[in-house]
């Protein structure tokens, strides 16, 4: 009796996975949708490294930069996520305060320091904003024995004392959004860098909207200075992506920037990502003394066979809790540790071949494609083909990858339909693998899709509740032919 109990377990568990996504679907960290299983080690003498140099950017003020370097799949972006954790951690526990910035690539020529701006506001927004607003204002407070209009020009004119010239507009704003509730929330638009009429300008007693970089520099300097937390800046990538542009100008301007950043802001650690193979073209475009102020490279390692097993039952458990199933006893079900070796083995530890290809290994066995011991062999030449190995680095078509996969077009529009006629969200995971693609290649046309066919993209669900479904699905048809 307890046998076939634990053989219907096994059914219920291999049906889970076959009728829905596997935890290995996307391979490729993004910004925009967060990494829920983290393995640390390989990170760990960056994690310490980092903190250490927070605490003491929040003793000195100084700035530093940190460059990080790793190869193709082992984890600069998914990092990113990591710290956003342990920024977290570090409020709960008392510890200094920091926050982390994301600064995606590519950079536009002209406006690096508006968009890192732009990053700061997206980030962080109001919070921040009233926080460093409140702070100068206390810090050119007098005694508020006056008209409300005398007291805040009082205070402006203490700040102009303390920041004159091109600080003299964002002055102004800060106290009109402390003081101000008539004009606060016009002050707020302000500060976020929207554009503004004659009108409105004028009411804040302003000549200059918040958009070129000199202005926004300005502002974040204020925001660092004045915000009581350090701020880690993660630039994703950078030196690749200038190293990689041929426009002598823009690697010039990246440079200068990065000088600059260096020099004038205060409580600022700056991350540097970058592949291990690009780092000698980077160093070829920093001057000496960029050089000088860069602390020494620190190198992600890749996973160990260990890393490999605690990712497998990380993800495989946060799959069962989500899927409301007790997880089985095994926790590296449905492989085991001999396969896993042998993954390990195929990847030589890359994060995200070790993703692409734990999704291959558990889709075959819980198809009944191959059964562990044929995997144990070794027998059977399973590795990631060419179209996935390219849609690792740079996503891909849909058409290509379905032709790729051999996947009759007619048999996944029809297990889609399937899927819409009960419910009206589906992840995006789930879409991916319906259709047999990399799901990094599917996310290239996930916002098009929402805009064409009046969807709305929650996290990863896509919500086609009020869309025109039927021409979605013709339109998918068309892409799987």
């Amino acid at each position: 009796m307890a046998s076939n109990n634990l053989n219907e377990d096994v059914g219920g568990y291999l049906h889970a996975l076959r009728e829905g996504s596997t935890p290995f679907e996307r391979f490729v960290a993004r910004r925009d949708i967060k990494d829920m299983v983290d393995v640390p080690t390989p990170r760990k003498q960056i994690d310490d490294a980092l903190l250490e140099f927070i605490d003491d950017t929040a003793r000195d003020h100084a700035c530093r930069l940190i460059p990080v370097l790793g190869s193709v799949g082992s984890g600069k972006t998914h990092s990113y996520w990591a710290y956003k954790d342990m920024e977290m951690k570090a409020r709960e526990k008392g510890l200094p305060q920091w926050s982390i910035i994301y600064v995606p690539c590519p950079l536009p020529e002209m406006h690096m320091i508006h968009h890192m701006y732009t990053c700061i506001m997206d980030e962080l927004g109001r919070d921040i904003l009233q926080i460093c607003a409140q702070n100068v204002v206390n810090r050119w407070a007098g005694k508020k024995d006056k008209a409300k209009k005398k007291y805040i020009d009082e205070i402006i004119l203490k700040g102009l004392q303390e920041y004159p010239g091109s600080y003299a507009d964002i002055v102004k704003v800060l106290a009109i959004y402390v003081l101000d509730k008539n004009l606060a929330q016009l002050a707020e638009r302000w500060l976020f860098g929207e554009t503004l009429s004659d009108k409105n300008l004028a009411a804040l007693d302003v000549n200059f909207v918040l958009e070129e970089d000199d202005m926004c520099l300005a502002m974040i300097k204020i925001l660092t200075a004045h915000s009581g937390r350090v701020f880690v800046f993660f630039f994703d990538d950078f030196f690749e992506n200038v190293g990689g542009n041929k426009n002598p100008k823009m690697e010039a301007r990246f440079m200068g920037v990065l000088r600059t950043l260096y020099g004038e802001l205060k409580n600022s650690v700056l991350i540097l990502t970058d592949n291990q193979e690009n780092w000698p073209n980077t160093l070829a475009l920093a001057d000496s003394n960029l050089q000088s102020f860069m602390a020494s490279p620190l190198e992600i390692q890749p996973f160990t066979v260990e890393d490999v097993k605690e990712y497998f039952a990380k993800s495989m458990q946060r799959y069962w809790r989500e899927n409301n199933l007790p997880p089985p006893p095994d926790p590296l079900f449905p492989l085991n540790n001999t396969v896993l070796e042998i993954l390990f083995d195929k990847t030589k530890g890359n994060p995200r071949n070790t993703v692409k290809l734990a999704r291959v290994f558990v889709d075959k066995v819980v198809t009944g494609e191959v059964t562990l011991e044929d995997l144990a062999t070794e027998q059977i030449p399973i590795q990631l083909t060419p179209e996935e190995q390219e849609a690792s680095k740079r996503g891909g078509s849909i058409k290509g990858a379905v032709s790729a996969s051999k996947l009759p077009a007619s048999e996944a529009i029809e297990k889609l339909r399937k899927i819409i006629r009960v419910s009206d969200r589906v992840p995006i995971p789930q879409l991916a693998q319906v259709l047999r693609v990399d799901v990094t290649s599917l996310w290239d046309h996930v916002f098009e899709w929402a805009e064409r066919f009046r969807f709305r993209v929650d996290n990863d669900i896509l919500v086609l509740k009020d869309g025109d479904i039927k021409a979605f699905l013709l339109e998918l048809g068309k892409l799987v032919r």
